[in-house]
């Protein structure tokens, strides 16, 4: 939907055309990386293609959630903390919310680009804590991301670990909910 009277319609663009597309490239290079250790294990070189394949498509997505909020805060008139208060509490399946999922692809995205963080608001302190190695079985939520095959987790500086499927797929849902706001309509 196009609606130039719309002051969010920057934003939608934004999402539509970039952060859906990350995201399902995302998705695929996930699939890949379990394809390369199901077919060839975890000390191969294809394996290593496909755990790097599937950071930098994890982080280019949190790229362009980040930009997102970037143009929220242009539109709205808004802090980026104004903007996750608004859009965080949407970022739920359910009764259950996906909490400090903006941060994290905050993080993400500006640890992608500048390697060290040094930002408190910032859960992770560098791009090594974005990492495709581990099974992801008992981490974080029940049901979350994959179950028993490698993924990319996020070690935050807490000792906590999150899996960036699930950051990625609840913060489409609060933002496609948060435009649904503002009077867009999406296809479902």
């Amino acid at each position: 939907m196009t609606d130039s009277s719309n002051s969010w319609q920057v934003v939608y663009e934004h999402f539509v055309n970039f952060v859906l597309p990350a995201g399902r490239s995302y998705r695929v290079a996930e699939v890949a990386l379990s394809k390369a250790f199901r077919q060839h294990g975890r000390e191969t070189d294809e394996f290593r293609r496909a755990q790097n394949d599937a950071i930098r498509e994890g982080s280019n997505m949190a790229i362009a959630f980040d930009a997102l909020v970037d143009r929220a805060r242009m539109v709205g008139g808004r802090s980026r903390e104004q903007i996750y208060a608004d859009v965080a509490p949407l970022c739920r399946h359910g009764d259950n919310l996906r909490d400090g999922v903006l941060e994290r692809l905050s993080a993400i995205a500006n640890a992608y680009k500048h390697y060290k963080l040094d930002e408190q608001r910032h859960p992770i302190r560098s791009a090594d804590d974005v990492l495709a190695v581990g099974s992801g079985y008992g981490v974080d939520g029940y049901g979350v991301g994959k179950s028993g095959e490698p993924e990319v987790l996020i070690r935050l500086q807490d000792g906590k670990q999150r899996k960036l499927l699930g950051d990625g797929q609840l913060a489409t849902v609060g933002w496609q909910t948060f435009l649904q706001s503002k009077g867009f309509v999406f296809d479902t």
